[in-house]
C-alpha cells in the first residue's frame, strides 16, 4: 500500500515524536502501531494540524485495525505469527474465540465424517471485516452441505490471517497437514506475496515496516507500492513465491488431494495467466473479477475488503470451480443474489458466466504480456533518479524517508536508468548532529541474476558529501528499473524518535559515464 507524503510535508520521522511525546501513548509498541497505521493510510493529513483528541481518536481506530491480538510463531519461523490461542478476540469488526492454533476457524481436530476443506491464503480469505460465518470459506462450506449431496459434513478449514503472505500460509499447511489431515485445499494467492512476512511487536501488534531481515534474504523488510514492476527482485521473489506453490501442489498431488486456486484479492487476468504459466502450475483456477472487489462490494475504510454480499459472490464462483474439480452438482439459481448494490449489480447468471481456466488459455504468450505491461508501469511509476523529497513513492521499497532521505542500517530504492546509462551514482552526506557514528562502512550494491555490481566505502564525518559509484549490471534490460539496495554499518537514534538513523542519501543518479 502506498505511503502518501503529509500534507504539510513533515517527515516521518517528526510524526513519530509527536507521538512519542503523548502522554496518552504509554506502550512504545502501542506507538509503533499507530506509526504503521497512518503510513498505510491513504489520507494526507499531517498529524501535526490534528488535536491531541483526534491524535487519541487516531490510535484507537488503529488499535482496532491492527489489534494486539498476535502471537509470534517461535515454533516455525517462516510461519511469522497467529492470533493469541485460546483467546476471546473482537479484532476487524468481528467477536470470536480462537482455536488452539491460533486461528478464527474450527477447531484442529477433525471430526469422523468430515470433508476438510483448508483454505489458505490472507486477510481476504480470513474475511477481514467480517464475521467468521460471513467469510467466503463458510459460506462455501454451507453451499457444499446443502448442494454437493456428500455424504460427509464439508468444513472450511481457515488457515489465514491478515498480512500473510505465500510463504507464511504454506508454511502454516505444511506445518499443521498431519494435524488438519485436509480433504482438499483451496490456496488464495495475493498482491502481498512478494513482500516481506510482518513481525509482531510484544503487544502482540502486527509491524510490517521495519528493518529486519526478511525470509528471502533482504537487509530489511520490503514492502512494494505498486502491483507491477518490472525489477530483478519485484519479480525474483514472485517467482520464489510461485514455485513455493508449485512445490505444495507437487506435495498434495502426491497425496492424492486436490488443490484449487482462487484469485480474489484484485488480480488482473494477465497477471495471474503470465505468473500461472511461468511456475508451470497444473491445478485449475479461478479469477474472481476485479469489480467485485472494489466499491460498491467491500467494506468502508481502513477495513477495504469484501463485504458480506461479496463473500456470497465469491463463495458461490468458488463452489462453481470445486464443483468441476471435485464432481459435485451445479448450483440452483440464487434470486438473493440478484439484488443490486449501489449502481452495481451481478445476477446468480453474471456468476456463473465467469470463466474457469484449467490452464492459460493458448494462443497468448502471457508472460510476455504481463513482462510488457510491468515494464510500462516501471516507465510511469519510476523516476530515473532520487532526490528528496519525492512525490512518487513507488520507487521507495524499503525503509528511507522520502522526505529527507534519511537512512537507517539499510534501504532500497528504485530507479530507472536511461538505455545509455552504464553507472549509477549515490551521493550521501553524514549526519551532522551524530559524529560518534563515523567512520563508518556503507554499502550499495545492485540486484540482478548475473550477481549484480557492489560498491563500500568509508563514510566519514568531515565530508559534507561522498559518492558512491558502481556499474549497472549488463544483465538488467533495458527499460527494467534498478534495485538500488543500500546498508550501513550501524546506526543511531535521536532524541524521542525510536527509527535509526545512519546518513542522508542526496542523490541517486545513472549516467553513460562514472561522474
Amino acid at each position: 500500500m502506498s505511503h502518501p507524503p503529509e500534507a504539510n510535508g513533515t517527515p516521518p520521522s517528526t510524526f513519530t515524536n509527536v507521538l512519542l511525546g503523548l502522554t496518552s501513548l504509554a506502550l512504545c509498541g502501542l506507538v509503533l502501531c499507530a506509526v504503521g497505521w497512518y503510513r498505510a493510510s491513504l489520507h494526507e493529513v499531517a498529524l501535526t494540524d490534528l488535536t491531541a483528541e483526534q491524535r487519541q481518536g487516531l490510535v484507537e481506530t488503529m488499535v482496532q485495525v491492527s489489534p494486539g491480538a498476535h502471537r509470534w510463531a517461535f515454533f516455525e519461523p517462516r510461519l511469522a505469527y497467529t492470533l493469541r490461542p485460546d483467546s476471546p478476540l473482537e479484532i476487524w469488526n468481528s467477536t470470536f474465540v480462537s482455536n488452539s492454533l491460533g486461528y478464527r476457524t474450527a477447531p484442529p481436530e477433525k471430526r469422523p465424517g468430515t470433508f476438510r476443506i483448508v483454505f489458505v491464503g490472507d486477510s481476504w480469505t480470513y474475511g477481514m471485516g467480517v464475521e467468521r460465518q460471513e467469510s467466503y470459506p463458510e459460506v462455501l462450506a454451507r453451499l457444499a452441505n446443502e448442494h454437493a449431496g456428500l455424504s460427509s459434513d464439508v468444513e472450511a478449514w481457515t488457515l489465514a490471517l491478515p498480512g500473510y503472505n505465500l510463504h507464511n500460509s504454506l508454511a502454516g499447511l505444511d506445518f499443521f497437514f498431519n494435524t488438519l489431515q485436509p480433504d482438499a485445499v483451496v490456496v488464495a494467492p495475493s498482491g502481498n506475496d512478494n513482500h516481506s512476512s510482518n513481525t509482531v511487536l510484544p503487544n502482540g501488534s502486527q509491524w510490517g515496516d521495519g528493518l529486519l531481515q526478511d525470509e528471502l534474504g533482504e537487509p530489511h523488510q520490503l514492502t512494494y507500492r505498486a502491483r507491477r514492476l518490472d525489477t530483478y527482485r519485484f519479480e525474483e521473489r514472485w517467482r520464489q513465491a510461485f514455485d513455493r506453490l508449485r512445490r505444495t501442489e507437487v506435495r498434495l498431488a502426491a497425496q492424492g488431494l486436490p488443490l484449487y486456486l482462487f484469485f480474489v484479492a484484485r488480480w488482473q487476468e494477465v497477471d495471474v495467466h503470465g505468473r500461472v504459466a511461468a511456475a508451470g502450475l497444473e491445478a485449475p483456477y479461478t479469477i474472481v473479477p476485479m469489480a467485485w472487489t472494489l466499491d460498491p462490494w467491500t467494506l468502508p475504510p481502513p477495513i477495504g475488503h469484501g463485504s458480506p454480499q461479496a463473500q456470497r459472490l465469491y463463495a458461490r464462483l468458488l463452489y462453481r470451480g470445486l464443483a468441476q474439480r471435485l464432481d459435485w452438482p451445479p448450483l440452483p439459481p440464487d434470486p438473493s443474489l440478484d439484488t443490486p448494490a449501489g449502481e452495481t449489480r451481478v445476477t446468480s447468471a453474471d456468476i456463473d458466466r465467469v470463466p474457469l481456466f484449467a490452464a492459460p488459455p493458448p494462443g497468448r504468450d502471457w508472460s510476455g504480456e504481463r513482462t510488457a505491461l510491468a515494464r510500462d508501469h516501471t516507465r510511469r511509476l519510476i523516476p530515473s533518479g532520487f532526490r528528496p523529497p519525492v512525490e512518487e513513492l513507488a520507487q521507495v521499497a524499503g525503509p528511507i524517508d522520502p522526505h529527507t532521505g534519511m537512512v537507517g542500517r539499510a534501504a532500497t530504492v528504485l530507479v530507472r536508468p536511461a538505455a545509455a546509462d552504464r553507472w549509477l551514482t549515490v551521493t550521501v552526506s553524514p549526519l551532522p548532529d551524530a559524529p560518534f557514528l563515523y567512520p563508518m562502512e556503507f554499502e550499495v550494491r545492485i540486484a540482478s541474476a548475473a550477481g549484480g555490481s557492489r560498491v563500500r566505502a568509508e563514510i566519514d564525518a568531515d565530508l559534507p558529501e561522498q559518492r558512491l559509484s558502481l556499474p549497472i549490471p549488463a544483465d538488467i534490460p533495458t527499460g527494467a528499473a534498478l534495485d538500488v539496495i543500500m546498508v550501513a554499518e550501524n546506526s543511531i537514534s535521536s532524541p524521542q524518535v525510536l527509527a535509526g538513523q545512519s546518513l542522508i542519501v542526496r542523490e541517486i543518479s545513472t549516467s553513460p559515464e562514472v561522474h
